[in-house]
Formats: C-alpha cells, structure tokens, sequence
C-alpha cells in the first residue's frame, strides 16, 4: 500500500516539474524559511492562524491563504548573448586573415 502512496507521491513532484513551480512558496522564499511544499505550507497556515486568531483550519477555504507558488526563474546563460560573442570573434579573425592576404598581395602599404 505504501508503495501506491509513492508513485503518487512521484507523479505529483513530475508535476510540479514540468510546470517548473519553485520548490517553497514566495513567503517561505522571502523569509528564507524552510517550506514543506504542502499548498497551504505550514507556515503559510500558521500566520493565517494567527492572524485570524483561529485554533484549527477546518473547514477554512485554501484559496484564502497568501500561499502562491512562483515559477522557478530560468538560469544559465542569456540566449543570444554567448553566440554574440563567438561572432564577434569569428569576424575579427577573418578580418585578420584579410589584412595579411592584403599585406603579402602590397608589402609597402599599410591595411588596418
């Protein structure tokens, strides 16, 4: 049985992937807290407790809590920038090649 409770416990972390959500909610994030993942989390709940002075959160609604999960930010390099540079330096080696073919084609003139 425990087994059932795992592969559903995968499909929901494969979800959640492919969505690309962050792994703690944007409170937890801020605070720099740790998150269980759980939507409302723990902490989440526990203000929402507190701030209206509740003991238990039956029959409250999950929507009402501040509990949002961002997407995660895209990291690594920017595209475009990386094959910019390599461009860049392809054309300034051409144009060395060209200055000395133009150098051996007129040695007394100088190119460039």
């Amino acid at each position: 049985m425990s087994g059932i409770d795992m592969s559903g416990a995968l499909a929901a972390k494969k979800a959640a992937g492919a969505q690309g959500l962050c792994a703690s909610c944007d409170r937890c994030r801020a605070r720099k807290t740790k998150c269980d993942g759980n939507r409302p989390c723990g902490n989440c709940a526990s203000k929402y407790m507190k701030k209206h002075k509740l003991t238990s959160l039956v029959g409250v609604d999950p929507n009402l809590f501040e509990c949002v999960y961002s997407p995660a930010k895209r990291r690594g390099p920017v595209p475009g920038k990386a094959g910019a540079a390599r461009k860049a330096s392809e054309v300034l080696a051409v144009q060395h090649e060209a200055q000395a073919q133009l150098s051996q084609l007129h040695p007394g003139q100088p190119f460039g």
